[in-house]
C-alpha cells in the first residue's frame, strides 16, 4: 500500500469507529480499496488518466458547513430541489413536489450490498465514505412538470476536502422526470477538492426519465464520479454529460438496457482549456433482444487540455435485433490540445446493427473567412462555429429550460468565464 492511498485508508478506518453501529458493506469495500489502490495508468480503462498527481496532498472526509447564494446556478421554476453544500444534504434548500418524494435514509438498512467483484477504486471509496443516502421516488403514472434539479455546491471552504454523495431515484410504470444534477463552484479558482458522487437510476416500464449533468467544478478541482442506470420494458432513458469545470474529470456512465423495448440515448459535450482532463467512460449492455441505444460525444479542447472518450457496447448472445449507434466528433482549437477516443464493440449475437465512428478536426478556416468578410472579427467567428459544433449535443437534451441553461453555460465557457458563474 504506497503512503498516498494510506492517508485515505486511515482516515476512513477512523471514520467508521466514530458511526454508530457496524456496517459490514463499507468495512468490506475499504478492504477492498486498501488492496488494489487507486487505478493507475497501466489498467486498460485508466490509460490515458492519471489521478494519483492530484490526490497526493491528502483531501478530507467532511468538509465544513458553509451558506451560499445558490440562486445563479438554478432554474427559476416551482419544481422540485435539492441541494448539497460542500458535500452536505441542506434539507431546509430543498423542496419536494405532489408526486416525487426525496427522503434522507440512515446508513442501518439502507446500504446496498456489497459486490465482492468490484473493481472500481472510486465506487469503493464512495461507498466506504458515505454519511447518508438520498432516494427520490416518483409515483406510478406520474408526470413531474418542472425538472428536478440536484445542485452540488462547493465553496471556498471546500479546499483541501472530499465529499462522497449517492443519490438512489426510482422512476416508477409510465412516470416522467427531467433532472438537471449541477456540481459547481463559489471559492477560488486555486480550491482543490474532490467530488465523487454516485447517482442511481432505475426507470420502470413505459417511464421516460431525462439526466443532464452539468461539471462546473473549480479548475483545481477532481471529479469523478459514476451514473448507473437500469432501464425497464419500453421505458426511455436520455442522458447528456456537460463539462466545462474542472482540473480533471472522470465520467463514468453505466447503462443497462434490462428488458424488450428499452432504449437509452447517451450523449454529451466537453469544452476545455488550460491544462484541464476529462474522461468519458461510457457503457451501454444490451442485455435482451429489442433494445436501442445511441451514443454522441463532442469535445471543444483549447491550449494544453485533454480529452478521453471510451465507448463500451455490449451485445449479450440473447440480445438479437438490436440497433446501436456511436459517434465522438472533437475539435482541436489549439496545437498542444490531445483527444484519445476508443470504440470498444463486445457483440455476442448475430442478428444486430452497430456503428461506430470519430472525428478530429480543426475550425474550418473557409468559414472563418466567410464570417469576416461579412464584418464579423475572426474571435467571435471562432466563437460562432464553436457554439454551432456544440449545439448538435446540446440539442439533444429534450428539456427546454435545462436546454436553454446548458446553452448559457457554454457561452460563459467562450468567454472564459467560468470563475465568474
Amino acid at each position: 500500500m504506497n503512503d498516498v492511498i494510506k492517508n485515505y485508508i486511515d482516515e476512513n478506518t477512523d471514520y467508521h469507529k466514530h458511526l454508530e453501529g457496524k456496517f459490514p458493506q463499507m468495512e468490506k469495500a475499504l478492504k477492498k480499496l486498501s488492496e488494489i489502490g487507486f487505478p493507475t495508468k497501466k489498467l486498460e480503462n485508466w490509460k490515458y488518466t492519471n489521478v494519483t498527481p492530484l490526490l497526493k496532498d491528502h483531501l478530507k472526509l467532511n468538509a465544513p458547513l458553509d451558506t451560499a447564494d445558490i440562486e445563479s446556478f438554478l432554474i427559476k421554476t416551482d419544481g422540485p430541489l435539492m441541494v448539497f453544500i460542500n458535500g452536505h444534504f441542506i434539507e431546509e434548500k430543498s423542496v419536494s413536489v405532489p408526486g416525487l418524494h426525496f427522503k434522507v435514509k440512515s446508513l442501518s438498512n439502507s446500504l446496498p450490498e456489497f459486490d465482492e467483484s468490484s473493481e472500481e477504486s472510486f465506487d469503493l471509496l464512495n461507498l466506504s465514505s458515505l454519511n447518508a443516502l438520498i432516494s427520490v421516488k416518483v409515483g406510478k403514472d406520474t408526470l413531474i412538470e418542472s425538472p428536478l434539479q440536484i445542485l452540488h455546491l462547493s465553496t471556498e471552504k471546500m479546499n483541501g476536502y472530499r465529499s462522497h454523495s449517492r443519490v438512489e431515484i426510482k422512476a416508477e410504470a409510465y412516470s416522467k422526470l427531467d433532472i438537471l444534477e449541477t456540481f459547481a463552484h463559489l471559492g477560488k479558482k486555486t480550491d482543490h477538492y474532490l467530488v465523487n458522487p454516485l447517482t442511481n437510476i432505475k426507470v420502470g416500464e413505459g417511464a421516460k426519465v431525462e439526466h443532464i449533468k452539468a461539471g462546473l467544478d473549480s479548475l483545481s478541482s477532481l471529479n469523478i464520479g459514476k451514473v448507473k442506470a437500469i432501464i425497464g420494458k419500453d421505458a426511455f432513458f436520455n442522458s447528456f454529460t456537460f463539462t466545462i469545470g474542472g482540473k480533471l474529470g472522470r465520467n463514468n456512465l453505466d447503462v443497462s438496457l434490462a428488458e424488450n423495448g428499452a432504449e437509452a440515448h447517451v450523449h454529451g459535450v466537453f469544452a476545455l482549456g488550460q491544462d484541464q482532463h476529462c474522461d468519458i467512460f461510457s457503457i451501454i449492455d444490451h442485455k435482451v433482444a429489442h433494445t436501442n441505444s445511441e451514443q454522441l460525444f463532442k469535445g471543444l479542447l483549447d491550449e494544453s487540455a485533454h480529452g478521453v472518450f471510451t465507448g463500451k457496447i455490449i451485445v449479450n448472445p440473447q440480445a438479437q435485433l438490436i440497433n446501436s449507434r456511436q459517434a465522438s466528433k472533437n475539435l482541436l482549437l489549439s496545437k498542444k490540445a490531445r483527444i484519445n477516443t476508443r470504440p470498444i464493440l463486445e457483440i455476442y449475437a448475430d442478428d444486430v446493427k452497430c456503428s461506430h465512428g470519430a472525428t478530429i478536426g480543426q475550425l474550418n478556416e473557409n468559414e472563418i473567412f466567410y464570417l469576416e468578410s461579412r464584418g464579423i472579427p475572426k474571435e467571435k467567428a471562432q466563437r460562432m462555429l464553436c457554439q454551432g459544433f456544440a449545439q448538435e449535443g446540446i440539442n439533444t437534451i429534450s428539456n427546454p429550460l435545462i436546454k436553454e441553461k446548458i446553452t448559457g453555460y457554454f457561452k460563459i465557457y467562450l468567454k472564459g468565464q467560468l470563475n465568474e458563474l
